[in-house]
């Protein structure tokens, strides 16, 4: 604010050195011209008119923060107001700026005759000064002023500004104006055509010169002001920071010789304090009187002194400072059992399928503790999905974690559903699915396929009894809170059906990072400092809180499912690289098979799975899919001879490897169930055990001879022969 005004100023005072010579000159010539008798001209001007009134110019600033320039203003101008009227005359007001009228209105209100903004531009102050001067004019000229006197600030320097009275009507010099004059000589000139005239042409011009010269005044000495005040309240602002630095370093210096106190003397060094059970870190809290409006909040932070941060498990909306929050004494807790299947929740366990009340008597908490290491066991058995290039190039393990990668639309969320339909109806356990800030939209198609496949049965009593799913939703427009948490809940549901049920249990996430971008905004909002790309300093731990807790035991399994968002298709990006080191098996979809019209833009040759061993996939699987990989690595080697030279200039060999890896490809396309609707095909459902005898009769070069759109978007082999059939009897080569 100081430089500001600094700047300001500068510019206020090359306007007034640019005017002074001129106003000053004015006013010699106005000493030296009016100095001779003129008391028998008519002039009001000069004389003052011959009415009671008395209008008094009064200037000021627009603002504050000028220190007291502007209040001296008002204290002068109102002793001067009792000097008018203890001389018999009725002042009346015409104020300039808008800090005149605020200080004056309640007081002199009736006083008051108009009130303007005070100009701060050189044009602006130039048209203003003439509008002034044709009301005081007007006004005298009528007879209706006697007097016309203008009070303001005098600039002595930077430091010192002195209110002054100055005399408009007459024209009478101020005491200022008085001093500056004493050294002038006096007036040497002639009157042409007469001095009446002269002074009736030079009295108006006088007028708008002076009240000219007092704006640009006003303007240097508001400025001025300005500059002196912020100067002082930056100095004072600056002791009272470092003074409070002391203080904060001090505290800070006591809590970490407090903490090390602690850590070698142990709770001796404590002594009686007492820790509130809402100050212990998990602990529910909920705002509210019991209503539909309460609030449940979980604590993150302990500040200590019964104060700790929490996140808010709804919307924030009308919360104000002071409302009253209780400790629930526990963590939070969701509804888990046969109750849940076929109902879609929130984050807290609550239906939102206006079904009415869950139905169950059992709860957990939404924190618990993974498995310990001797109750885990290991499941070695491919789970097959009937999509032809996971189950060939990237199995799933039953009891495994699989992560679908890839950026924004390419697929991740189809190939779920699909999953879903080819597995969960089919499945002999259970299936929970976690929407962790997707698309509502999204959310409600998954649950109307869901009752489309049976997989939720809607009785006729309204129950959803024999239903094989429960739905946890925490949408994109979810507060943070609710988007980091619903992935717990849902697993703790999932653990009930593996812990106590003793069932094998499908668990999907879509989306595991925006659980991770939930968590980079919570962290953001305790204060933390990010990490790299602005994630936050605890993302490893985080990431491994939720995916260790998936995993089988000796009373059941958990397969989990879980789709990866790539920001930016950048799979160098913190978020997908922490969750790549848990799955067992990585399906990687690329954007460029997408732009091929390949579906699902499954990567074969990035995409990963541990199961693909021939201790556990078999011999002839790991056979067939290595040389499936293979053929299209070295495909992928000829791509660019073959966009410099062209396919003539390959071999034999080259050519038929080429041609063979174009079917292989184009063959990985599938159609989908969940998909009938967009594409006008019919889904296929491939078994296992037809896709690697299908693969491995292409690589045999058994079907070299069939056209290659004969490949595209098909199930198993003996559906390229119908459809080649078909082609050839259409006219198509």
């Amino acid at each position: 604010m100081r430089l500001v005004a600094a700047s300001k100023l500068y510019r206020a005072q090359q306007n007034m050195s640019g005017a002074k010579a001129y106003i000053e000159k004015m006013a010699s010539i106005m000493r030296g011209g009016a100095s001779s008798s003129v008391e028998e001209f008519d002039l009001p001007l000069f004389t003052g008119g011959k009415g009671n009134k008395t209008l008094v110019l009064a200037v000021t600033g627009n603002r504050g923060l000028a220190g007291a320039y502007n209040a001296n203003i008002a204290r002068y101008l109102k002793t001067e107001i009792e000097k008018i009227k203890a001389d018999g005359q009725m002042p009346e007001l015409y104020l300039i700026g808008k800090k005149a009228n605020q200080i004056l209105k309640t007081e002199f209100g009736s006083l008051i005759v108009q009130a303007v903004e005070a100009a701060e531009t050189s044009d602006e102050q130039e048209k203003q000064a003439s509008e002034i001067a044709d009301f005081v004019i007007g006004k005298v000229n009528s007879g209706e002023y006697s007097q016309i006197l203008l009070v303001n600030n005098h600039l002595v320097n930077a430091m010192v500004q002195i209110p002054q009275v100055i005399s408009l009507v007459p024209p009478l010099p101020s005491e200022n104006d008085k001093k500056s004059s004493d050294e002038e000589d006096g007036f040497d000139g002639q009157f042409e055509p007469s001095q009446q005239e002269w002074l009736e042409a030079f009295l108006p011009v006088n007028l708008k010169v002076r009240i000219y010269h007092a704006l640009l005044g006003n303007m240097v000495g508001v400025q001025s002001a300005r500059m002196v005040a912020m100067d002082g309240a930056s100095r004072n602002a600056s002791k009272m920071i470092d003074s409070l630095s002391l203080q904060y370093n001090r505290m800070r210096q006591n809590n970490i010789t407090r903490e090390l106190s602690e850590i070698v003397a142990g709770a001796a060094a404590v002594g009686d304090e007492i820790y509130t059970a809402l100050e212990v870190i998990g602990t529910a809290a909920e705002q509210g009187g019991g209503g539909d409006r309460d609030l449940t909040l979980e604590v993150l932070l302990g500040i200590g002194e019964g104060q700790v941060r929490a996140i808010s498990m709804g919307r924030t909306d009308g919360l104000q400072r002071g409302m009253k929050v209780r400790s629930l004494g526990r963590p939070i807790t969701v509804p888990v059992g046969r109750g849940i299947l076929g109902r879609m929740m929130n984050v807290l366990g609550d239906p939102i399928d206006l079904r009415g009340e869950i139905e169950t008597d059992e709860y957990l908490p939404i924190h618990r503790q993974a498995p310990s290491f001797e109750e885990q066991v290991a499941v070695p058995e491919i789970m097959p999905t009937g999509i032809k290039v996971i189950d060939l190039l990237c199995p799933y393990l039953k009891g495994g974690k699989t992560g679908l990668f890839g950026g924004a639309g390419v697929g991740k969320t189809v190939i779920i559903q699909e999953l879903i339909n080819n597995i969960a109806h089919a499945y002999d356990g259970v299936s929970v699915f976690a929407g962790v800030g997707e698309r509502t939209r999204e959310g409600n198609d998954l649950y109307h396929e869901m009752k489309d496949a049976g997989v939720i049965k809607i009785n006729e009593d309204g129950s959803t009894k024999d239903s094989r799913v429960a739905l946890v939703y925490g949408q994109m427009d979810d507060p943070s809170g609710p988007r980091s948490r619903v992935a717990f809940s849902a697993m703790s549901m999932a653990e009930y059906f593996r812990d106590v049920a003793k069932q094998s249990v499908l668990f999907f996430v879509d989306n595991i990072f925006r659980y991770v971008q939930a968590g980079a905004e919570v962290s953001a909002l305790l204060g933390r400092i990010p990490s790299a790309v602005g994630y936050q300093p605890t993302l490893g731990s985080d990431v491994g809180a939720l995916e260790e807790r998936i995993t089988s035991t000796k009373n059941g399994s958990i397969t989990s499912v879980q789709a990866v968002y790539v920001p930016a298709d950048d799979f160098t990006d913190p978020a997908p690289v922490t969750t790549f080191s848990y799955l067992d098996a990585t399906t990687v979809l690329s954007r460029a098979l997408t732009e091929k019209g390949i579906y699902p833009a499954v990567d074969p040759l990035a995409s990963t799975s541990r199961a693909l061993t021939p201790r556990i996939s078999g011999e002839e699987h790991h056979a067939v899919a290595s040389e499936v990989q293979q053929t299209l690595q070295k495909y992928k080697s000829l791509q660019d001879i073959i966009a410099i030279l062209g396919i003539d200039e390959l071999s034999e060999e080259d050519k038929a490897i080429v041609a063979r890896a174009r079917r292989i490809e184009l063959f990985l396309s599938q159609p989908f169930h969940v998909a009938e609707i967009f594409t006008g095909s019919p889904g296929k459902f491939v078994a296992l055990e037809d896709t690697i005898r299908s693969f491995k009769e292409i690589l045999t070069g058994k079907y070299d001879h069939l056209p290659e759109n004969a490949f595209y978007m098909v199930g198993a082999i003996e559906d390229v022969v119908a459809k080649a059939a078909k082609l050839e009897a259409e006219g198509h080569k």
